[in-house]
């Protein structure tokens, strides 16, 4: 693989070729992974690691006001280290040791270096050796199926390097004891939940801003299959059974507003544009606008988040939004080209994904209104039409525009004026609607004759 040109694969044990079953049972075994994230603190730094997300390295401070006894965690210095790009799955060897290997010196496998190589290519070999060496003994005589590793790209750049900083996260079998006898817990959702799914075992910078993880799960052993949903955290078990909340299925003929009522019906959507504002949206509730700082309690392990700032940017207009019959609804579609990705995107705004949009480019507008009262001095006539406050003080309001998409997610938010603003949802049951439909493009067909030679020039 191209991607991993470089990696010394002799570490990941490599064998004869995976079997198709075998890859697959790998693909289904990482997914539950999905939501959960392993913590690993070392000296000054600590880091975190999110299945297929980011890998962050952070600092945290210890603050105790005077006469309370509660300590407070503050996350500071945080760093990205890299973003989930793609994965690489390689065939390992029999990893079924007995206890004469097991309880071998580690300087005896490290002493397999060729007296030929250069002192970085032994301490490549040595590193790699050391990292073997642990993951045999925490192995515990299971088999593994297989080594994953996964590649982490486009982190905040480096300022030694002047490159973006990177990552690549090595899996490995290992029994549940071993993973308990690392971490009895995982984090899932923010939540601290008990689980023997996986643990971080070292976490190393080989070279300057590259990083290397290496994570033990009893995912990646023979046999286990049947065993997984014993390691699958409570917290991801219980919400799983709520998204999988059966949804009303689509009527024939179904109206734009009956469509984005059965499809969002109790539900909020979420998007942090990692810069200082996140955004929530609950259809026909209101949307927010919210600073969180993270803190996490070192002895437990857990991470919570506490709003230091926040604004209604609006509540759902339910005189405007149901004042009219579904046929004229068509009168709220709005044809256009234009979105979000062609405005100008301030700090406080997040642009839309490449490729959100889906259909024809129409899209379907809500007002939100009466959101708090905004105290800015360049409010524009955009802003006025969410009400006076009284006093020539302003509320802030929010378009929302709904449009075809493959996801169903916030798409993007714009502050196009002071204090209103313009938020894109992306709904794929829209796309079903034939007002957001892609047009079809007609066949032409060509019909290719004989040139006589009469004819030729």
């Amino acid at each position: 693989s191209e991607a991993f040109e470089g990696q010394p694969f002799a570490s990941l044990g490599l064998g004869e070729d995976l079997s198709t079953d075998v890859e697959k049972d790998i693909w289904s075994a990482m997914k539950y992974l999905q939501d959960v994230c392993l913590h690993i603190h070392k000296q000054w730094w600590s880091y975190e690691w999110c299945h297929e997300g980011l890998i962050t390295q952070f600092h945290i401070v210890q603050d105790q006001k005077k006469g309370q006894k509660t300590t407070i965690l503050t996350v500071r210095d945080s760093t990205k280290l890299g973003e989930y790009k793609d994965r690489y799955i390689a065939p390992a060897k029999n990893a079924k040791t007995n206890e004469k290997d097991t309880t071998a010196a580690e300087d005896d496998v490290i002493d397999e270096e060729d007296d030929d190589m250069d002192e970085e290519e032994k301490a490549i070999i040595k590193r790699e050796k050391k990292k073997q060496f642990l993951i045999r003994g925490l192995s515990k005589g299971e088999t593994p199926l297989a080594v994953v590793v996964d590649k982490f790209t486009n982190g905040d750049v480096c300022p030694e390097t002047k490159k973006p900083r990177s990552a690549e996260v090595e899996f490995h079998c290992c029994s549940a004891d071993a993973v308990k006898s690392i971490s009895n817990s995982v984090i899932h959702k923010g939540i601290v939940v008990p689980s023997q799914i996986a643990a971080i075992v070292s976490l190393e910078e080989p070279d300057i801003c590259e990083y290397e993880v290496v994570v033990c799960t009893p995912l990646l052993c023979q046999g286990k299959t049947e065993l997984y949903d014993q390691y699958l955290p409570t917290a991801a078990t219980s919400s799983k059974n709520r998204t999988q909340k059966k949804r009303r299925e689509r009527k024939p003929n179904e109206s734009i507003r009956e469509t984005l009522d059965r499809v969002l019906e109790d539900v909020c959507l979420s998007t942090n544009t990692n810069e200082w504002w996140a955004y929530k949206f609950c259809h026909k509730v209101k949307i927010r606008q919210f600073h969180e700082t993270s803190r996490l309690d070192m002895n437990t392990g857990q991470t919570s988040k506490s709003v230091d700032s926040e604004f209604i940017l609006g509540m759902y207009d339910a005189e405007e939004s149901e004042a009219y019959p579904r046929e004229e609804e068509i009168y709220h579609v709005v044809n256009a080209t234009e979105s979000l990705g062609d405005g100008n995107y301030g700090g406080s705004s997040s642009q839309p994904a490449a490729g959100a949009h889906r259909g024809n480019g129409a899209f379907y507008k809500q007002e939100y209104t009466g959101g708090d009262v905004c105290d800015d001095t360049d409010v524009t006539d955009a802003a006025i039409k969410a009400g006076n406050a009284g006093e020539d003080l302003i509320h802030r309001s929010t378009t929302v525009r709904f449009f075809c998409g493959q996801q169903l997610a916030i798409a993007g938010i714009n502050e196009d004026s002071t204090c209103h603003y313009i938020l894109e949802v992306t709904v794929p049951d829209l796309c079903y609607h034939p007002l957001f439909k892609a047009p079809t493009a007609k066949k032409q067909v060509m019909k290719c004759l004989p040139v006589q030679e009469s004819h030729t020039i």
